[in-house]
């Protein structure tokens, strides 16, 4: 809901303008009223509304006057002008403005409807482009504190950034999906908490960082887990140097992400995975990737990790299982002499905590690499029984040149389909099957007739072809001399 400020100084416009609008169904909430300009400037300052409708004149500051204040100290509310006069200049000056427009008394009801339409759109579209800046910054500014830096982070018009963080107190990082001004207004009950900062981590995440022991964050837990929503928060632990920043939000962010996989507290305060239960997964993760097995079951793993952690929630665990899983797969792909585009990266804890929202996700992922590679293996089988195939169909053409054989002959041979087996020898060899028995036939002659005395007749039979005259042709074609000529040019 976007706030409006209402100013003329007429009170009966006032009041009409507040019936003649559905304001909340369009979407504005109507935040206070102004009589005159210099009334309207303190309240701009004081409730910082997204809209102003405004009298363009008014005592004190006309409506072009506060518009113009609003553009030179770079406020971001939207205005709409009203007059009682159509005046061009006027007009014209508030499209300099840059106003969403102007609109003349007595007002239409369906006029100021349209033009709230429009000015809801607008706001929206700025809040929305606003809401990208702060997470590109806030991104910047997580990865400087990852890396040990410690950043200013100053308050200004812009970003909701408090203060430095305090590199000798004792703090802890928070990441939540939780409304945000409910969430401040519960962590304003606790004293013994001082909020720090706060940025926006996601479209529906924020991230904040104040101080206080750990007796008193898991009080604020406790308060977190009685709220009702669907939401999920988690705390690191304390800490007491900014080196340890990307610890903690590792641990944050383990956290948080238990919080969705829990289903008794959607508030988890990070404690470091000392369970059993990684031993139990480690075996499963092995037994999925034994080699002798004759293919993969993943039903069986998913649904084990799926009982650990209905029984131990934690995402680290999760984190720790994706390690092993991603060292065992790739061991398994480089054994096997899979492609390299197979082998799959590790990832980063925020990778993953980015990737893998909750359980589900990561069992897809695991259904969805096992699919590749049982494909693959598939494939690779049927390539390598189909080379087979086409080996043994060359001893056989090889071995037998002086008898009948077709394509259909091979075929039936070999249980392939003419067409088939015809596509596979070509993909193979880089020949027709036709081709390659006669060059073998015609290999066959030219060493027939140079190395005895038959005729070249009879060397036709013993080459393949009943037929001396097709043979002749065939000879000739092949090698640009009659047979008869290449004895006589070739014989020792």
């Amino acid at each position: 809901m976007f706030s409006v400020l209402l100013a003329d100084d007429e009170p009966a416009i006032i009041e009409g303008l507040k019936t003649k609008a559905d304001w909340n169904s369009i979407g504005f909430e109507i935040c206070d009223t102004a009589a005159n300009g210099i009334e309207c400037i303190e309240k701009l300052k004081s409730k910082q509304p997204d809209l102003l409708i405004t009298d363009i004149r008014m005592p004190g500051w006309s409506g072009i006057d506060i518009t113009e204040i609003i553009r030179t100290q770079n406020y971001s509310t939207e205005v709409i002008l009203l007059s009682g006069y159509s005046e061009f200049e006027y007009a014209k000056k508030g499209i300099d403005l840059e106003t969403i427009g102007y609109i003349l008394k007595p007002v239409d009801r369906n006029e100021l409807k349209v033009i709230l339409q429009k000015a809801y759109q607008k706001i929206a579209e700025k809040k929305e482009e606003k809401m990208k800046d702060e997470i590109k910054e806030a991104k910047k500014l997580i990865v400087q504190m990852k890396n040990g830096q410690n950043p200013s982070l100053e308050r200004n018009g812009q970003y909701q950034y408090l203060f430095d963080l305090p590199i000798k107190e004792v703090f802890t990082i928070c990441i939540s999906n939780m409304e945000d001004n409910h969430f401040i207004k519960l962590l304003n009950q606790k004293e013994k908490l001082t909020f720090k900062i706060k940025l926006r981590y996601a479209i529906d995440k924020w991230l904040y960082i104040f101080n206080g022991t750990s007796k008193s964050i898991a009080s604020f837990a406790r308060i977190l887990n009685m709220q009702r929503g669907t939401y999920s928060i988690g705390f690191s632990t304390t800490h007491t140097s900014i080196t340890e920043i990307k610890r903690a939000l590792d641990e944050a962010e383990f956290a948080q992400h238990t919080g969705i996989i829990d289903n008794k507290n959607r508030c988890v305060v990070y404690s470091p995975y000392s369970g059993s239960a990684y031993s139990y997964l480690s075996r499963a993760v092995n037994e999925l990737f034994r080699q002798n097995k004759k293919s993969f079951n993943t039903q069986t793993f998913t649904s084990s990790l799926e009982l650990v952690l209905s029984k131990e929630p934690s995402f680290e665990l999760l984190y720790k299982i994706h390690g092993l899983y991603i060292e065992k797969y790739n061991q398994y792909c480089t054994t096997l002499t899979f492609p390299t585009h197979f082998q799959k990266k590790l990832f980063s804890i925020a990778e993953f905590c980015d990737n893998f929202g909750s359980l589900k996700d990561f069992n897809k992922y695991i259904e969805s690499s096992i699919e590749d590679l049982t494909n693959y293996s598939s494939d690779k089988k049927n390539i390598s029984d189909t080379k087979e195939i086409i080996q043994r169909c060359i001893t056989y053409i090889d071995q037998n040149l002086t008898t009948d054989i077709t394509l259909s002959k091979l075929a039936d041979s070999f249980n392939f389909s003419a067409a088939k087996l015809s596509i596979a020898f070509s993909r193979y060899t880089g020949k027709k099957i036709t081709h390659y028995i006669r060059e073998k036939r015609i290999a066959h002659a030219k060493f027939l007739l140079t190395n005895s005395n038959q005729p070249v007749t009879q060397i036709a039979v013993l080459s393949g072809y009943d037929d001396y005259y097709y043979f002749a042709r065939i000879f000739k074609e092949s090698t640009g001399i009659t047979a008869s000529t290449y004895r006589k040019k070739y014989s020792s």
